[in-house]
């Protein structure tokens, strides 16, 4: 019975296989990024589960003489053999069963390192592949592609920050593109040390900006970008929107943008008073146009009274077109520490932008 020991030893091999399988996938499952490497190790781990299985299935069946006519029953030794074997095979199809439910799906980042070849073709190093603890080779970003989004993630204190840190102060050894850094914290500022002519803008502080100067762009276009950026930052939330209201909102910021004598919150409330007027007239007293306009003033008064007003209001020496000629640090923290909060932040950024 030379075969059914062969037999046995597939099957316990079968079911080491399944629990290396398992413990992979649970690995996998807990780092939540697989990479190339352990994708490839599971693949081959199903392969070679699968040429097990079909060994065992191919061993039952040229002996299927022997479990049909149950000649197993005529020995205890064999009886108990088979016995085994069934239990490894049943056990092992049950820890794979458990090992789907480790598998990912859409979200699931899967990171397939470059090759040696793809790593050296950049301008710009940017630190070098892992393989776990193990350096394979260094990484070198192409110059082109900073036009693209670039995603650094990590844990807290796995070193973001300073990656972004040296990879600027490497890039600005090389090339004299200005560079635009925003930061909500505040902790870039020793930059300065290593990029000389970077110029710091503390928002709220040293730097602020008038949301209805156009900066010579055209006044209605620029009306209707800084409305499109107060409804993108959640500005009607928890109100009833409608399109009325985002023609009052829109009118009244044309006519303030228009004119240069107007452009403050002061005259956008005085604004919102006469086009009130206005259009009750031309409307022949349609009161629904009173509940927009009062919307409208309602929704903005954080940015108008109170602490956050000069940051939008005022405008400092720089223009911003101007500003994108110059390295540039914009500490946004700025606004945090005058009581906004980090949607002001985004809000004041996006206008930048």
């Amino acid at each position: 019975m030379l075969w059914l020991f062969i037999e046995s030893i597939l099957c316990i091999a079968f079911f080491i296989l399944s629990l290396i399988l398992y413990s992979n996938r649970i690995k996998t499952f807990k780092n939540t990024i697989i990479r190339e490497p352990a994708k490839r190790y599971d693949k081959r781990l199903k392969m070679v589960g699968i040429i097990l299985v079909l060994m065992i299935i191919l061993y039952y069946i040229l002996n299927i003489d022997f479990y049909i006519e149950k000649k197993y029953m005529e020995s205890n030794g064999l009886l108990g053999l088979i016995t085994i074997n069934q239990f490894f095979l049943w056990f092992s199809f049950i820890v794979i069963g458990k090992s789907s439910k480790y598998l990912r799906g859409e979200d699931l980042i899967e990171f397939y390192h470059p090759s040696k070849k793809e790593a050296k073709a950049g301008e710009i190093k940017a630190g070098n592949i892992l393989y776990g603890n193990k350096v394979m080779y260094p990484y070198y970003i192409k110059l082109q592609d900073l036009q693209r989004h670039m995603f650094i993630t990590g844990i807290t204190g796995s070193g973001k920050s300073n990656f972004l840190q040296n990879f600027l102060i490497d890039y600005k050894e090389k090339y004299d593109t200005p560079i635009l850094l925003a930061e909500f914290k505040g902790e870039y500022h020793y930059l300065q040390k290593f990029i000389p002519d970077l110029l710091i803008f503390i928002v709220g502080k040293n730097f602020s900006i008038n949301i209805f100067d156009p900066e010579k762009a055209n006044a209605e276009v620029h009306a209707e970008r800084v409305f499109q950026i107060f409804r993108s930052g959640g500005l009607f939330e928890g109100v009833e929107y409608s399109p009325q209201m985002e023609r009052v909102f829109v009118d009244i910021l044309n006519r303030v943008c228009k004119d240069p004598e107007k452009r403050s919150w002061a005259k956008f409330y005085e604004e919102a008073k006469a086009y009130l007027k206005d259009i009750l007239l031309q409307t022949g007293g349609d009161m629904t146009y009173r509940s927009s306009v009062s919307a409208v003033t309602n929704r903005i008064r954080r940015y108008s009274l109170g602490t956050l007003k000069h940051s939008f209001e005022k405008k400092s020496g720089i223009d911003v077109k101007e500003m994108f000629k110059h390295d540039v640090l914009l500490d946004l923290s700025g606004i945090i520490k005058i009581g906004g909060e980090k949607e002001d932040d985004l809000f004041f950024l996006n206008m930048i932008l």
